[in-house]
């Protein structure tokens, strides 16, 4: 009985805090960041990501045309990891374009790096990643910022690490990002 008390208490306690941090997702479908890093295909364009909340907040979200869906990470506070989009072959970015998460902000990315590669081979964390460009800083007072490329080259896989959101507390998420010629 002392056991099924403690394990509600503790359910309680990761409700509340999976509430506070605004996903709108049950505890129980919580927190996909033990397994490996997740990738899926979306047409001809694979989308990943380091890790992800909830069966409903998964890469493919950022990827889907509707600002109103979004990825969120799924590691522990503070590790906002990565998501990454792979296409069959290699192209020119010279911008990309970010869309925030509607409902709220402060998950969004204030401190990111896009990379590139040019690997054939589905890209791991070992992959050789070259910066594509670089943001600090960043205010999210309008939902969708666009980025220009000083110095564009030809990659297949691009990541964006994520390396601070808006609140630097918690989670990170975004609605929409793509890569653009």
């Amino acid at each position: 009985m002392k056991r099924n008390l403690f394990t509600a208490a503790i359910s309680s306690l990761v409700l509340v805090f999976c509430m506070s941090c605004g996903s709108g997702e049950k505890a129980s479908a919580a927190k996909k960041a033990d397994a490996a890093p997740f990738f899926e295909q979306i047409g001809d364009v694979y989308v990943g990501a380091k890790s992800y909340y909830s069966d409903s907040l998964m890469p493919r979200m950022f990827y889907d045309n509707n600002a109103k869906t979004f990825w969120h990470s799924g590691g522990p506070a503070g590790d906002y990891g990565w998501v990454s989009i792979s296409y069959k072959t290699p192209f020119r970015a010279k911008r990309y374009k970010l869309v925030r998460r509607m409902e709220i902000d402060t998950q969004s990315p204030a401190d990111f790096v896009i990379e590139g590669s040019t690997s054939q081979d589905f890209p791991d964390n070992d992959a050789k990643w070259s910066v594509v460009d670089e943001q600090r800083g960043q205010k999210w007072n309008v939902a969708e910022h666009s980025f220009i490329i000083k110095d564009p080259k030809e990659h297949r896989h691009y990541r964006m690490q994520i390396l601070k959101t808006v609140s630097d507390q918690a989670h990170a998420s975004v609605a929409e990002w793509y890569m653009e010629d």
